[in-house]
């Protein structure tokens, strides 16, 4: 995120915000060999162990002319009517280059309660979970860990390789040792280890530009517990769900966020949840649903989402039935009145029919018809479904 300012000096300055990984590639040089830079790094790292949210700050001073001559060509860029967003980003990496580095935040971001359990009851019902975060890989990991994503039973597989030949090799040995633990064998006993991919953004890039390493990792995406991406952009989230939605058109996708971030995610997917909160409304207007904790994603998809599901699949049969006894009598009458026009049963009755069969059978499922009780449904042993 970029701003452009005039201080009472009247100079112009470029003031940018980012992760680690995206402000490095956009400093100068000087910036990068200097001490500050290194210092600011493993204070950074240090940081995104203890699991907080980091972040680095940069600046630079723009001569008058280079600010005039960009502003034009970024006038030019909105007006553009194709491709309007791309043109945009492409006049602000123009810019954004040659800044120095002048400092970092870290955050700790707490997690709402019961997450943890949320989470453990979607993968009990066969949901399979993906994290899609701009955290650094070692913040993410923490996240994962207190959220009960990952566990220390689990096998994790990094995924930072960005040369082609590296990723290929990389993903392609994941994949020999998935199938490898997938043949039964004699010499292994007890439960199965679970298996989890952290990726990051850049690599997952080049995942996206070459179709046979992308078959590779959704390959083995599938078979793992838990995916986690890390340091990726607004616009790879919404790339990942429609890969996914293309790859595996016979899945629904459910993406859940509560920031401006998450928003271009949520609209990708085929239901989108958004969470009221510290973050704003943004995803929240954006979504077909909106909540205020991570935790009554359990009762709106396990309780009112299937209970929503089972009564729509039943008043669609109910209405080709009601429809049937509308029509077919009638129908039937054309023949014994030679089909003169002669209405078998009075227009009022014909409407009182249809307003009565229409409203008070819904009314009635509004009101009455549970299935399960809501706790005895949120407490009851799921089946193993992938959904």
């Amino acid at each position: 995120m970029s701003v452009i300012v005039e201080d009472k000096n009247k100079n112009i300055i470029l003031m940018c915000k980012g992760a680690d990984s995206v402000i490095t590639e956009r400093l100068s040089k000087q910036s990068l060999s200097s001490k500050c830079f290194l210092e600011t790094d493993r204070i950074v790292t240090r940081y995104a162990n203890e699991g907080l949210r980091t972040l680095y700050l940069s600046q630079k001073t723009l001569n008058r002319k280079e600010w005039e001559k960009w502003n034009e060509e970024v006038q030019q860029a909105k007006l553009a009517i194709c491709h309007r967003e791309e043109k945009v980003a492409a006049v602000d990496e123009m810019i954004e280059k040659d800044m120095e580095l002048i400092g970092s935040t870290a955050i700790e971001d707490k997690l709402q309660d019961e997450v943890a359990d949320t989470i453990q009851f979607a993968k009990a019902a066969g949901v399979k979970v993906w994290v899609l975060t701009g955290d650094k890989i070692e913040t993410a990991t923490n996240i994962g860990f207190s959220a009960g994503l990952l566990d220390s039973t689990m096998t994790l597989h990094s995924i930072e390789e960005i040369d082609d030949a590296e990723l290929h090799l990389k993903i392609g040995n994941i994949n020999v040792e998935l199938d490898s633990k997938a043949r039964p064998s004699s010499a292994h006993f007890g439960p199965k280890r679970k298996e989890a991919i952290i990726v990051a953004g850049s690599s997952l890039i080049k995942i996206d530009e070459d179709i046979e390493i992308r078959e590779l990792f959704l390959k083995a995406a599938t078979r793992v517990d838990v995916v986690l991406a890390c340091r990726v952009s607004p616009k790879q989230k919404a790339d990942v769900v429609n890969l996914i939605k293309k790859r595996f058109p016979n899945k629904t996708t459910l993406s859940i966020g509560d920031g401006a971030n998450d928003v271009s995610m949520i609209l990708q997917a085929h239901v989108g949840i958004g969470i009221l909160g510290k973050e704003g409304q943004q995803a929240a207007r954006s979504a077909d649903f909106a909540i205020g904790q991570f935790k009554f994603l359990k009762p709106l998809l396990f309780f009112h989402g299937r209970e929503a599901y089972r009564r729509n699949s039943l008043l669609v049969l109910y209405n080709f039935y009601k429809n049937f006894l509308y029509v077919v009598p009638q129908f039937y009458f054309g023949f014994y009145a030679a089909f003169a026009g002669q209405p078998l049963y009075e227009q009022l009755i014909y409407q009182m029919y249809n307003i009565t069969m229409t409203s008070m059978p819904i009314l009635w499922y509004c009101v009455y018809d549970f299935q399960h009780k809501k706790d005895i449904d949120m407490q009851m042993k799921l089946p193993k479904r992938e959904l």
